[in-house]
């Protein structure tokens, strides 16, 4: 049995270089800091293992926005490894909108321009 591993998004840049890895998740996050907002372990842990794969230093977990009372702005954490530690990672939280309506326009951004401003987000 062979097990692969495959993010939902890698992020290049303009040589083809990876530059991040990004996964979606269906899942609601929350304002409770001490239980680090919901986000699960398993989640960063399968992210740090695609880091690895694709050497960058730069995770994405992309959740659904949550509603305005329950919207957390700009999470990033730095992930440290202590047997090396100049070799962190850092987790960037990002969201989606999926309820409010958008124009046709606004929906036809191809995966190259929404990566283009993931690298803007991220660098």
């Amino acid at each position: 049995m062979v097990f692969t591993i495959k993010p939902d998004f890698l992020i290049k840049n303009s040589e083809g270089e990876v530059i991040a890895v990004a996964d979606t998740k269906y899942k609601r996050l929350n304002r409770n800091k001490i239980k680090n907002y919901g986000i699960s372990s398993s989640d960063v842990y399968q992210l740090l293992s695609y880091a690895y794969k694709f050497n960058t230093n730069k995770i994405i977990l992309i959740y659904p926005k949550p509603p305005k009372k329950e919207f957390i702005n700009d999470l990033s954490f730095t992930i440290k490894n202590d047997s090396d530690m100049n070799n962190s990672k850092i987790l960037y939280i990002c969201y989606v909108d999926l309820i409010e309506e958008r124009d046709l326009k606004e929906k036809e951004l191809t995966i190259a321009e929404e990566a283009k401003i993931l690298e803007v987000v991220i660098n």
